[in-house]
């Protein structure tokens, strides 16, 4: 299982931009390429390209 850390301002702005509620998930990993978030409640983890 992979901590997760909170958000910081602008990647809750692009989460609200991909649809997505930012007080449900939390961040594994932030590339220039992509981003690889946690939700908080179901463990599932995405991976958002930017």
């Amino acid at each position: 299982m992979k901590n997760g850390k909170n958000l910081t301002r602008k990647q809750m702005e692009f989460l609200e931009n991909k649809n997505l509620n930012p007080i449900n998930w939390w961040i594994i990993k932030n590339t220039p390429i992509e981003m690889e978030i946690l939700h908080k409640k179901s463990k599932k983890i995405k991976v958002l390209k930017k």
